[in-house]
Order: C-alpha cells, then sequence, then structure tokens
C-alpha cells in the first residue's frame, strides 16, 4: 500500500506541477492580449469559455500575426500556428503594393513558411494566383512538396506539361490517372499524346485505362506513338469481337488501314 501510495504521490506532485505550468502560460497569454496595443480585455473565466484556439482567432481578425504566432509557441497550438502563417502570408500578398517585386514577395514569405511544419506553399500559391501575381504563384509551387496540392494549382495555371512532369514525379497512380481524364477530356488529342511522349509511365497507365475503357483512344494513341501494329491488331480484335456485322467490318477495315501504314513505314 505505502509502495502505491509514494507513487500516487509522485504522479500528483507532476500533475499539479504540469496544471501550474499551464496557469502560467495562460497568465502570460492574457498579459500579452490586454496589452493597450491589442486591447483585449479577457478575464480568465472568458478566456476559459473562448478556448485559446479562438482567442487566436480573434488577434487574426485584428492582423496581430506576431502575436497570435508567439501564442501558438506558448500554448503548444501547433495546427494554430499553420493557420498563423497562411492568414499572415494572404495578408502580405493581398496587401503588397504593385511596385513589390515577385522575387521580394518571396524573399518575405519563404522562411516562415519553410520554418513552420504543416504550412503550405499552395495555399499561399492559389492567393498569389488570386491577385494576379503569376510569377509568384509559380515560384511558391516549385517549393510546394505535396503533388496533390502542387497538380491542381498548375491545371488552373495552364501549366499542363508541368503538372504532368510534376504528377508523374511524385509516383502517384491515382493522381496521373486523374489528370490523364482531364487532360484527356480537355485537350485535343494530338497535344494530349505529344504531353505524353516523355512519361513511358504515364504512358502505361493510359494504355492500361484504355483497354478496360477506351479503345478509340487506346488506337488513336497507338497509331500517334509510331505503333500502328498495335493498333491494327486491336482494331482487328476489336472487329472479330463485334456483334453487328457494320462494326465488324468497320473494325477489320481500320485493322488493315494500319497494317497499310505499318507496311508502308517498315524499311525495306
Amino acid at each position: 500500500g505505502e509502495g502505491e501510495g509514494g507513487g500516487g504521490g509522485v504522479a500528483e506532485q507532476r500533475r499539479l506541477a504540469a496544471a501550474f505550468v499551464r496557469a502560467c502560460r495562460v497568465a502570460r497569454a492574457l498579459n500579452a492580449v490586454r496589452a493597450p496595443e491589442v486591447g483585449l480585455l479577457l478575464t480568465r473565466l472568458q478566456y476559459g469559455a473562448l478556448g485559446p484556439e479562438r482567442v487566436v482567432r480573434t488577434l487574426l481578425a485584428r492582423h496581430a500575426h506576431l502575436l497570435a504566432a508567439r501564442l501558438c509557441e506558448l500554448l503548444g497550438l501547433s495546427e494554430m500556428k499553420v493557420a498563423v502563417v497562411h492568414h499572415w502570408g494572404k495578408a502580405k500578398i493581398g496587401g503588397a503594393a504593385a511596385s513589390l517585386s515577385d522575387e521580394a514577395l518571396l524573399a518575405a514569405l519563404a522562411p516562415k513558411l519553410d520554418a513552420t511544419a504543416g504550412a503550405s506553399h499552395a495555399r499561399l500559391a492559389a492567393e498569389a494566383l488570386a491577385v494576379g501575381r503569376r510569377g509568384l504563384a509559380a515560384r511558391l509551387l516549385e517549393k510546394e512538396e505535396d503533388a496533390t496540392r502542387r497538380v491542381p494549382l498548375l491545371l488552373q495555371m495552364g501549366e499542363e506539361r508541368l503538372a504532368l512532369t510534376s504528377a508523374v514525379a511524385h509516383g502517384d497512380a491515382e493522381l496521373i490517372y486523374l489528370l490523364l481524364l482531364h487532360l484527356k477530356a480537355r485537350l485535343p488529342s494530338a497535344l494530349f499524346f505529344e504531353l505524353l511522349q516523355p512519361h513511358p509511365a504515364a504512358q502505361r497507365l493510359l494504355i492500361h485505362f484504355c483497354r478496360q475503357q477506351d479503345t478509340k483512344t487506346l488506337r488513336e494513341f497507338l497509331y500517334h506513338a509510331d505503333q500502328p501494329l498495335e493498333a491494327a491488331s486491336l482494331a482487328a480484335a476489336e472487329g472479330y469481337r463485334a456483334e453487328a456485322l457494320s462494326q465488324r467490318t468497320r473494325g477489320l477495315a481500320l485493322a488493315r488501314q494500319f497494317y497499310e501504314v505499318a507496311a508502308a513505314r517498315a524499311p525495306l
């Protein structure tokens, strides 16, 4: 019984010490927000009812970013710290004079973003794009490590080639699939196939998808990729499988055209 009591006593002391440290931090936070330049006259009871996150949001609404960041540090609010950095960055971009260069803005934004775990360069790139700072958006996206955040914005900027390169480098098959479907719907076939040329991994995914879902696109792609024999055998197989005579005839006629192209291209 004595041993247990001793252990319980130590645990109780630790709990009280932790509560004391917390109380001191709250006292420091309250002193900071009550300062005349902030003027948020909260009692401890009001602070308890609001909770630290809402106090930080109130500071953000007043654009007291530095104090909001300090409070997050003091109270261990890591998620809120990310929100503070995003809010500060958006305000910085939105309020920047037109004469301020994208380079100067990037130099101000990058250190804070880099130093904050979980902060998203893409979030601020979207803001830069919204206010017409395309160059800044592009530079911020170069620093964004999460391809699922980077790729949609690159598409929004009309940077299809860069978006595809980015998705392939990330190696997420689902992301590449979604991007391929989007590009296929949006671009003329010739341009779409040309975009795929440097990316064998994306080509393999397209072929896999089209074999199951869209043999017409697959035929076009094989022909464009200078594989008329593969296109011919695909058309012939489709022709044989078709139930209607007209479809069967069309498939075989198409196969014959592809075989003729293959023969014409073959070295003598």
